[in-house]
């Protein structure tokens, strides 16, 4: 039987897992982590990718991605082939690395982005191997929590402006209170409707236009209007109706390139 087609949704959000062949610990070592990690680097440049989070565990790992070139399985299978060709070479294993097709979920909630970003660097947690997200290297929590550099570049900005837009250590605080709030709490449950290419329908508000009728350019200038007055990504879209990415698309076309 052929295999079903993945839905492609050019400018879509995913949350990724790929597992070891049965449940196989292919990551055990610093060492295979850190492959990984290089190669999902390389793969985030070539591809042009966005990784909002990341998380590589002992037999599997976790991706948030926006692939605005709608090429996540091409992506995807050059980094877990390349893995794979390596591991085997390694380790002198025969045999498939990786159980089947990787995993992903698209998704176009504002909540579902947040909830995903903090289910990723949760899981060391949840997994008992360490007290706090903090004390795992191979997650992006330490890029977004603190800012640092790593091999794995973070496109976290939209997710730090939907959480606090004062300042960037006021954004990274609001992350690492975020994250701890999710401490304990079950793994969340996507609903995940197809819905990321419905079109911004934007109500009248009481103290703004209508908007039903705004053109994109008239979108753009209101969102930009109340991201003047230091709204964040989150407020902005309540007063609008419409999803925080949707409001991160229009910036991100608006910005000069040396602004993004």
């Amino acid at each position: 039987m052929p295999r079903i087609a993945r839905a492609v949704l050019p400018d879509g959000f995913y949350h990724v897992t790929a597992r070891g062949n049965g449940d196989d610990m292919i990551f055990a070592t610093d060492e295979d982590k850190r492959a990984l990690l290089d190669l999902l680097g390389t793969t985030t440049t070539r591809e042009k990718w966005e990784v909002a989070a990341y998380c590589i565990m002992d037999s599997h790992y976790h991706l948030v991605v926006r692939t605005p070139l709608a090429n996540l399985s091409q992506g995807m299978h050059a980094m877990n082939g390349s893995y794979g060709e390596m591991y085997n070479h390694h380790y002198d294993h025969r045999g498939h690395v990786f159980q089947g097709r990787f995993f992903s979920v698209p998704f176009a909630s504002d909540s579902h982005l947040l909830e995903a970003c903090r289910y990723t660097v949760l899981n060391p947690v949840r997994a008992g191997l360490v007290a706090s997200p903090s004390d795992w290297q191979w997650s992006s929590y330490a890029a977004s929590a603190l800012g640092r550099h790593g091999l794995v570049p973070v496109a976290d900005r939209m997710l730090l402006s939907m959480l606090d837009s004062r300042g960037e250590n006021e954004s990274r605080q609001a992350y690492r209170d975020f994250v701890r709030a999710g401490l304990g709490a079950e793994k969340p449950h996507f609903l995940l409707p197809r819905r990321t290419g419905r079109q911004p329908v934007v109500h009248a508000t009481p103290d703004g236009p209508s908007s039903r009728s705004l053109s994109p350019a008239e979108l753009t200038a209101e969102i930009l209007r109340l991201r003047s007055e230091g709204r964040t990504l989150r407020e902005i879209a309540e007063r609008l109706d419409v999803s925080a990415m949707t409001i991160g698309r229009h910036l991100k076309r608006w910005s000069p390139p040396g602004n993004q």
